[in-house]
């Protein structure tokens, strides 16, 4: 990946499915996910987030967590089922 991301702030590895995934703290701020072959990038969450930091990978629940504007959310590896 070599262009697109303007300010990238995390990033986390899961070598099970072979994704990369990366927080970027850019003006939208967004979640994205690439494979670990360079292949398939794109954003999976890109809506109501505002400062996200601290992004990490619940492998046994296959969930994203991230923290943003003082609350800690999780999704799906996909971007899917969103909560706090």
């Amino acid at each position: 990946m070599s262009s697109g991301l303007k300010n990238p702030t995390d990033l986390a590895l899961d070598p099970q499915i072979g994704y990369v995934f990366w927080v970027d703290c850019s003006e939208p701020p967004q979640i994205g996910r690439i494979g670990m072959d360079g292949r398939g990038q794109m954003v999976i969450i890109d809506a109501e987030i505002y400062s996200p930091t601290a992004l990490t990978i619940d492998y046994t629940n296959k969930r994203l967590y991230w923290a943003d504007d003082n609350h800690i959310l999780f999704a799906n590896m996909d971007g899917t089922q969103r909560r706090k």
